[in-house]
């Protein structure tokens, strides 16, 4: 019985998983044609926001989610999602390879395993910023068209902590802008920081059992 159980979870998991992982394509498309003024009579449109708007809607009721104009509720769903994710994997996989025999699941495990998710959150924004600010660093030198809407909203994301760091350093030497990499090596140090407390956590939490965290 136990076997079988721990076999509908783990099925149960991957459902979820799966799940998540197309929804978050959806959002991610969403967020990309918004930019393309897209045909709203369009079937596939208009299915997409059907899906889509409820989610965003409730988003933007509860948290402050544009700044400089941009619309950050993709991202911050997103976010939300990958922590879903991590969270009901780590928990329903634990409780799965327990009833499966593969060990024990104990209520402290979830503690440890939110510290995870949190950990894998953490690093999926710092990826992203990390890319915008690579790609910022490179617009800087190419002269691209100012007019273009990504080039639009990576200016509108990135200027506003340039522009902080830029106003209390001297960044600047001969027309040449050290700002990116000064932010980029901040987010390595924050993200190596913030990641190793996390997980150090985590382990210490799950070391009684003698379960390894996955990072």
């Amino acid at each position: 019985m136990e076997t079988f159980i721990g076999s509908l979870l783990k099925a149960l998991s991957d459902f979820i998983h799966y799940g998540i992982v197309i929804y978050t394509f959806c959002i991610i498309i969403r967020a990309l044609i918004s930019w393309l003024s897209p045909d709203p009579y369009n079937p596939a449109v208009q299915f997409l926001y059907r899906i889509t708007d409820p989610v965003y809607d409730r988003m933007r009721q509860l948290f402050p989610v544009t700044f400089s104009g941009i619309d950050f509720s993709p991202i911050i769903i997103i976010c939300v999602l990958q922590f879903i994710d991590l969270l009901s994997q780590s928990i329903i996989g634990g409780i799965s390879s327990s009833l499966l025999g593969a060990g024990s699941f104990q209520g402290t495990h979830v503690v440890a395993y939110v510290f995870v998710a949190i950990a894998g959150i953490i690093r999926s924004i710092i990826w992203v910023l990390t890319i915008l600010f690579i790609i910022r660093a490179v617009l800087s030198f190419i002269d691209p068209d100012p007019y273009n809407p990504i080039v639009q909203f990576i200016y509108r994301a990135t200027e506003p902590c340039l522009e902080y760091f830029r106003s209390r350093l001297p960044l600047v030497y001969e027309n040449f802008d050290l700002s990116p990499l000064l932010v980029l090596l901040l987010l390595f140090l924050l993200k190596s920081f913030l990641l190793s407390v996390l997980y150090s956590v985590s382990s210490s939490i799950l070391a009684s059992s003698n379960i390894s965290v996955m990072y």
